[in-house]
C-alpha cells in the first residue's frame, strides 16, 4: 500500500510539473507575439496618426485576435489597435 502510495505520489508530481512546463512556455509565447505586434502597431500608428504611441495593455479575442491598448504620446489619446495574423484589421480611440 506504501509503494502504491508513493507510486502515484510521483506520478501526480510528474504531472504537475509538465503542466506548469505547458503554461510557462504558453506565456513565453504569448510575450513573443505581442512584442512583435507591438513594432508593426508602432510603425502603423507613426503613418496614421503622425505621433509616437506608447503601448501599455493587450487583450486576446476568442477568434484569435489581438487587441494592444495606448496612448499618443503626443497627446495622451488614447489608442488601440487590431491585429488578425499580425496583420492590422482596425485601429481607433477610445476614452
Amino acid at each position: 500500500m506504501k509503494e502504491l502510495l508513493i507510486t502515484l505520489g510521483i506520478i501526480i508530481l510528474i504531472f504537475i510539473i509538465l503542466i506548469g512546463g505547458v503554461y510557462l512556455k504558453h506565456k513565453h509565447d504569448e510575450k513573443e507575439l505581442v512584442a512583435q505586434a507591438e513594432k508593426i502597431g508602432e510603425k502603423f500608428i507613426k503613418k496614421k496618426e503622425h505621433s509616437d504611441v506608447e503601448f501599455t495593455d493587450y487583450e486576446f479575442t476568442p477568434m484569435h485576435g489581438l487587441f494592444l491598448y495606448g496612448h499618443l504620446k503626443s497627446n495622451h489619446k488614447n489608442v488601440y489597435v487590431l491585429f488578425y495574423g499580425m496583420e492590422v484589421e482596425d485601429y481607433g480611440s477610445y476614452h
